[in-house]
């Protein structure tokens, strides 16, 4: 009766731990907040033509861009810019979201930025 007892104690707190983990891995995806907040500081990173958006995540966070570089994998899938990094040299700010720096470095910010000076 206590071996059931403790093992059902043991599931109960593997499935909270478990549950807590989850919620906090979602919520940072979805809640996407910038490191420091503005104005931040600028830091320069160059992403290699081999590199992978896990290389890419790890190295924003070794370089204090982002909290986790998991994190920024999963926001880049959803935002389907995983495969569309361009290699190059980019100047990022600790204020910036991971998903602003995604669109800079896919490109998108700069056609974006384009397209509203030609109106």
């Amino acid at each position: 009766m206590v071996f059931r007892l403790s093992i059902a104690c043991i599931v109960v707190v593997c499935v909270y731990r478990a549950a807590m983990y989850s919620y906090h891995f979602g919520y940072m995806v979805f809640a996407d907040a910038a490191k420091e907040a503005s104005p931040g500081r600028d830091v320069s990173i160059v992403v290699e033509s081999g590199d992978d958006i896990m290389d890419i995540g790890e190295t924003l966070e070794r370089r204090g861009l982002i909290s986790d570089a998991k994190i920024f994998v999963v926001q880049a899938i959803l935002l389907e810019y995983k495969d569309k990094i361009i290699p190059g040299e980019y100047t990022l700010n600790t204020s910036m979201k991971a998903d602003e720096m995604i669109e800079l470095m896919a490109g998108v910010a700069t056609e974006e930025s384009e397209e509203d000076d030609s109106e």
